[in-house]
């Protein structure tokens, strides 16, 4: 054996030894097999070379699964409203971007009118508000005086007409000149006074406490309309005495939210039906609050999505929309806004 040994390797020659024989085969399998590997594993691109069915498979995504609304379908209403009541109700933002729409006011006098508490005086006898507020501000002022003792709180201004804004303004340049005016008074249909909710409230007397009307007036429906830390976003200077009725829940979430009315306004139109705002009010009453789109031109009507059996209200953004607030938890309520409900 170890002599056929000697001859094989005086045959291959002195330099060849078995182990360097089975290193040169294995290196040679190795580069072999890289070769395979690199040429099929990674076809080129039409090359023609690997049909689709010899590929690999490989798992389509999951299909994406959209949220289920808040409001199921089938416990959904359609009311029609006029998108010319964009420019009516609550909620409605009046400023230098979003004049107001005079027609269709429903103002009622204070002077001599019986359904006026007697807890608040008038600055003049011309001093009115939008008719549907009144027993709210009543109650407002009436808790006012209560907690206070402060006899002598009035309004000094109430519901102004395009004619009566102008003359205000026009008797403040002269007084004051431009720059002052300005600051302090809109311009003649950029006026909240026109849609008879903001009422401005001050004190003849000295128990005026106008810390109290800032924190609580919330309670009432009604928010301190130009804020010191809001300027820059009203465009009008810190007005103590200026409040705007919008309602419940909107006041107490603007007060809790620290929100001025274009803030709020801008929240709500970024929440729709399908996704609303909701809100659990200090009372326990659960809300859902939503924007809907009007379609369609001024003189057509927009089909606007309610909760079956929920009490709600519906007030125009004077924007482009309608916000509707509604008690979710609520059955079988009578609605607070009148409409055409539709199938």
């Amino acid at each position: 054996m170890k002599r056929r040994v000697t001859r094989y390797n005086d045959r291959f020659g002195p330099s060849m030894s078995s182990g360097m024989t089975v290193l040169a085969i294995f290196l040679a399998a190795v580069v072999i097999l890289s070769v395979y590997f690199a040429c099929n594993a990674f076809p080129l691109r039409g090359s023609g070379d690997t049909a689709a069915e010899d590929l690999p498979e490989v798992a389509p995504p999951p299909p994406e699964t959209e949220e289920m609304s808040l409001i199921p379908e089938e416990l959904t209403a359609r009311v029609n409203f006029s998108n010319a009541d964009i420019a009516h109700g609550y909620l409605i933002l009046v400023n230098k971007d979003h004049e107001y729409s005079f027609g269709g006011e429903d103002v009622v006098a204070l002077y001599h009118n019986e359904d006026k508490s007697p807890s608040y005086g008038l600055a003049t006898s011309d001093i009115a508000c939008e008719r549907s507020i009144l027993p709210f501000l009543n109650e407002f002022l009436d808790a006012y005086s209560e907690a206070s003792g402060d006899e002598n709180v009035v309004i000094n201004s109430g519901y102004r007409s395009f004619e009566a804004q102008q003359q205000i303004l026009d008797d403040r340049i002269a007084s004051d000149g431009e720059e002052e005016a300005y600051k302090y008074v809109a311009l003649p249909g950029q006026s909240e006074h026109h849609t008879g909710l903001g009422m401005d409230i001050a004190s003849w007397g000295e128990n005026y406490n106008s810390a109290w009307l800032t924190e609580n007036c919330w309670h009432f429906g009604f928010v301190q309309r130009y804020r010191a830390d809001k300027v820059a976003i009203t465009g009008i200077s810190s007005e103590y005495w200026h409040y705007r009725y919008v309602g419940k829940p909107h006041a107490e979430i603007m007060m809790k939210e620290n929100l001025c009315l274009e803030e709020y306004i801008e929240l709500i139109r970024t929440y729709t039906y399908e996704k609303p705002y909701t809100f659990a009010a200090e009372d326990g009453t659960q809300y859902v609050i939503y924007s809907v789109r009007a379609v369609g031109s001024e003189e057509a009507e927009t089909a606007v999505p309610v909760p079956k059996g929920a009490a709600y209200t519906v007030s125009g953004d004077n924007i482009d929309g309608f916000i509707v607030s509604a008690v979710w938890e609520t059955s079988a309520a009578a609605t607070e806004t009148e409409g055409e409900e539709t199938e």
